[in-house]
């Protein structure tokens, strides 16, 4: 009897454990997203800058 408890114990554990993983995987994708937005922010950042250099460059002139 007492083994059956620990077993059901177990178990529960188990499917919690199994919900955190998919949670896990669900910040992971979240993380992934965001690393994506900061690369296209980024690269939006670098063709500023290259249109600064332009414009200072035409002001120099």
């Amino acid at each position: 009897m007492s083994i059956d408890g620990l077993t059901i114990k177990v178990n529960g554990l188990s499917s919690k454990v199994e919900r955190l993983t998919t949670k896990v995987d669900g910040l992971s994708s979240k993380v992934v997203r965001l690393t994506i937005k900061v690369d296209g922010i980024s690269s939006k950042v670098e063709r500023l800058s290259s249109k600064v250099e332009r414009l200072s460059s035409k002001v120099e002139r």
